[in-house]
């Protein structure tokens, strides 16, 4: 009697309150930590639509809807980060749930043993009735079995209706979060920078998001020792699988690609890749060497895996040297788990069959995969199949593939959205979007890097309205006219062979190359401007005055348009490209060695704008110095009218050699006469400028054949040698 009273006093003091928050100390069986992460002051939760997805076309299919809603790179970046400030709120609040459950569950947990000591099988209490029982002490435990019974059911319904959805909810966030990280990979690489979404947030949230559900699957697991019914052992072993998949799932899309391979591939050249594991040492993922494998795969083999997920085979378009990787890399130091990919190759690829398709609008992608296996609490062993996809990848063959191979990913980049069947993109889009996605890349390609990331720079309005007039042939055009890929990058400029994007594309890599870069950085080349509006600007100023302008009709050519002669005449100079001038004689050399431009527009004198970069000349001891001459040849006109006053000589030039050619024909020798000079032997094959004694220089012609050697009989100090 004495013992069921010490009984009946220490249930009743075990019995854990019906609400009202206290701190989880339970000891951890595997040794995972219940950390709760503490975020700044947050501001009220934004209304979202995770589930939103965004009508998109094909590039192929111009049948398919027009993109209408604003493209990604165009919202605003503070978003992302507010909504992991939110999500972090969210999982802490979760995780204040679950230690007021485990405050609950502990002494639920003593009150059942404490019980089972003072009745040997607690099971008798149901064959008692409190009302008929004559025994207090046996009343006061059938009341206390009630309780417990009571708060054990309620600790399930919490978490059933509770914990339940909101680690649901967390895992869709979470995923939609990681897909919107992976968009704002593409439109960087379109040169829009988001300093704001930082991939550190994002594995804050995952960890805080894993920790979370390993305390929840252990708690579950714990509720395997409270007394259950058949139908709460239901309940409890589905919460049980779910957590389970959960961990799972967050498992299965937590690696991501952090630095992705060239979305132009060259077959046969080197690249490397990054990934990294967003779950980090939450699950001790730093102590499993989990293979991982890089697959090329075409757009119809991504389809199939995202919707039937990574347990289905894959079915190779190309094969690619060095592409698994054994063992991770883990840094005690930052505790991030990545597996560095260096050396791959693309060997070979596997093309489509149809006839029509255009290799540089196929799109691929490569496809990571790791195998991981995972230990769980209680037990609980998981294999997963963790997977990552990279951006799409156009694979080429040439370097001339280049610039329509860069339109198909600026394209996709810039107007495709996270939820797209890949790799669909609308077949329209707005000019004033183009003109920002061209704006950014610019600023990514020609800028210095530390002007980059500021908002000053990339394409001035008066780029922007030259690149209207050069696809519309006028100014006046809405922001939001309709642009399609054909009238981008397919169908020529009017009277030009080549496409608005493929002009652009060589524009950029003449000024990206580090012959052009330093002097656009430093304001010295305008580049965006046409003749006429070139003319109207250097007829208002002196006599000498000049500009870099970007040519019309040399792709990557860059022209220097300067004012001259008395009349004040414009004149264009023919363009200089990276291939042919740029890599012999630099733009300040080019400058300080043309005598007809004087001043850089407005009324800059070229010495000082240009005369820091002048080329030092190099003179070496015991030789004299040299230089080459750069000469502006004569307008057309004036040329025909030289040409006419020197006909005349031009044609006793002509007979003197024709009568010189007859006598060789004779195979007679030729003799020099007493009173004649060295300088009556020519060397025709050379096509050098001769001169005749007292006459003007002549340039001998090109024939075909060499009919005379030295063996003719005659002397070869007198012999021309005709090619």
């Amino acid at each position: 009697m004495d013992q069921s009273m010490t009984c009946d006093n220490q249930m009743m003091n075990t019995v854990p309150p019906s609400d009202g928050l206290l701190c989880l100390n339970t000891p951890n069986q595997t040794g995972y930590s219940g950390t709760v992460y503490t975020s700044q002051p947050l501001q009220p939760e934004t209304s979202l639509n995770y589930n939103q997805s965004f009508p998109c076309g094909s590039m192929v299919d111009n049948s398919l809807p027009v993109q209408e809603h604003e493209p990604y790179f165009r919202r605003p970046v503070e978003v992302a980060t507010e909504r992991l400030r939110n999500h972090m709120r969210d999982i802490s609040e979760v995780q204040v749930l679950c230690r007021e459950l485990g405050s609950r569950f502990q002494p639920t947990l003593n009150g059942i043993n404490q019980l089972r000591k003072c009745t040997g099988n607690i099971q008798v209490l149901d064959r008692c009735d409190v009302n008929q029982s004559e025994n207090r002490t046996m009343q006061n435990l059938i009341r206390m079995r009630e309780t417990l019974i009571n708060n054990r059911k309620s600790l399930l319904n919490c978490h059933q209706e509770r914990v339940f959805p909101r680690l649901k909810d967390l895992l869709s966030k979470i995923h939609h979060e990681i897909a919107e990280w992976q968009r704002a990979q593409a439109f960087m690489a379109n040169g829009k920078y988001v300093e704001s979404y930082d991939i550190v947030q994002l594995e804050n949230c995952c960890k805080a998001t894993v920790e979370l559900m390993l305390l929840s699957l252990e708690q579950i697991c714990n509720f395997t020792n409270l007394e259950m019914n058949s139908m709460d052992e239901k309940v409890l072993e589905q919460l049980r699988i779910n957590y389970k998949n959960f961990i799972a799932e967050i498992v299965t899309f937590g690696l991501v690609v952090e630095k992705q391979p060239p979305q132009v591939l060259t077959k046969d050249k080197k690249f490397v890749c990054r990934l990294r594991h967003l779950v980090s040492t939450c699950l001790d993922l730093h102590k499993v060497n989990f293979p991982t494998e890089a697959t090329l795969v075409s757009s119809d083999v991504a389809c199939a895996i995202k919707e039937n997920g990574p347990t289905l085979p894959i079915a190779k378009s190309g094969v690619i040297t060095n592409s698994v990787k054994k063992q991770l890399d883990f840094s005690e130091d930052t505790t991030h788990v990545q597996v560095h990919m260096t050396n791959m190759m693309l060997k070979s690829i596997v093309r489509k069959s149809e006839a029509d398709i255009v290799v540089t609008r196929e799109k691929y992608c490569m496809v990571f995969r790791s195998q991981i296996c995972l230990y769980l609490p209680h037990n609980i062993e998981l294999n997963v199949t963790a997977q990552a996809m990279s951006l799409p990848i156009v694979v080429i063959t040439h370097g001339k593939q280049q610039a329509d191979a860069h339109a198909t990913i600026f394209w996709d980049n810039a107007f495709s959205d996270q939820f797209r069947r890949p790799f669909e993109v609308p077949s329209q889009v707005q000019w004033s979007w183009i003109l920002d996605g061209l704006h950014w890349l610019w600023k990514k390609e020609c800028e210095n890097e530390s002007s980059v990331h500021m908002e000053s720079g990339g394409l001035s309005l008066c780029a922007q309205k030259y690149l209207t007039r050069k696809l519309f042939d006028t100014e006046s055009v809405k922001p939001n006219t309709m642009v399609t890929w054909n009238k981008f990058n397919q169908d020529n400029l009017p009277e030009k062979s080549f496409t608005f994007w493929v002009w652009f594309f060589k524009v950029m890599e003449l000024v990206s190359s580090n012959h052009v870069k330093k002097y656009w950085n430093l304001g010295l080349i305008h580049g965006f401007v046409d003749k006429a509006l070139c003319q109207e600007m250097l007829l208002q100023r002196k006599l000498g005055t000049f500009l870099f302008r970007f040519s019309d009709t040399i792709l990557g050519g860059l022209s220097i348009s300067y004012c001259d002669g008395p009349d004040h005449v414009v004149s264009h100079l023919e363009p200089d490209t990276i291939k042919d001038n740029f890599r012999d004689r630099t733009i300040p050399d080019t400058v300080r060695a043309l005598g007809c431009i004087h001043y850089l527009y407005p009324d800059t004198p070229k010495d000082r704008a240009f005369g820091r970069h002048y080329t030092k000349p190099i003179t070496f001891r015991g030789y004299k110095s040299k230089k080459l001459q750069l000469v502006v040849n004569a307008s057309s006109q004036q040329h025909n009218q030289q040409q006419q006053e020197q006909q005349p000589q031009l044609q006793q030039q002509q007979f003197i050699v024709q009568t010189m050619t007859d006598l060789l024909q004779t195979n007679l020798p030729i003799v020099q006469s007493p009173g004649s000079s060295e300088s009556s032997v020519y060397n025709v094959s050379r096509h050098e400028s001769f001169e005749f004694s007292n006459q003007q220089p002549v340039l001998f012609p090109e024939s075909e054949g060499t009919p005379f050697s030295d063996n003719a009989g005659v002397e070869s100090d007198f012999i021309m040698d005709l090619p």
